[in-house]
């Protein structure tokens, strides 16, 4: 899995530097930016946390992209991806969690719990944040404190 990590952040520093990217360009573009309100949002499940973000719907963050695009000149928008490596050895505790001793599926109206699980495994985690900087538009959501979670 290394090997996998190594190559990911290769390829990430090649894409940036290929895009003409350089150290400080998202801090001048944020201070460069225009806007009366700032806000930030981190992302937490809704569901079982066994189960993959992504069950063949719709993409959860579909309403990020379109919230992007209303973006007026002189604001701007972030949404971050972060793949890091788990702090404990999660794999395990997330199977015990939906099987049985013998490897069966420990909920049985429920079997897909147990496909979702082995599915979701991984030594890596997510978390989605994003952030912004617009003008006042009255019911924008810097003024107060949400909590947004994801359907699962």
């Amino acid at each position: 899995m290394k090997n996998a990590v190594a190559l990911l952040a290769a390829a990430a520093l090649g894409f940036a530097a290929a895009a003409g990217a350089q150290e400080g360009t998202l801090d001048k573009a944020w201070d460069a930016s225009e806007g009366d309100e700032t806000f930030a949002v981190e992302f937490g499940l809704e569901r079982e946390f066994m189960l993959p973000l992504a069950t063949g719907k719709l993409d959860p963050f579909i309403g990020i992209v379109g919230a992007l695009a209303e973006l007026e000149p002189g604001e701007l928008g972030l949404f971050q991806v972060l793949w890091q490596a788990t702090e404990k050895p999660w794999a395990h505790g997330i199977m015990n969690a939906v099987s049985t001793a013998h490897g069966r599926p420990f909920f049985p109206h429920a079997p897909e719990l147990t496909a979702a699980a082995e599915e979701k495994v991984a030594p890596l985690a997510r978390r989605d944040r994003a952030a912004a900087r617009v003008a006042a538009r009255g019911g924008a959501p810097g003024g107060e404190s949400s909590q947004f979670d994801l359907a699962g």
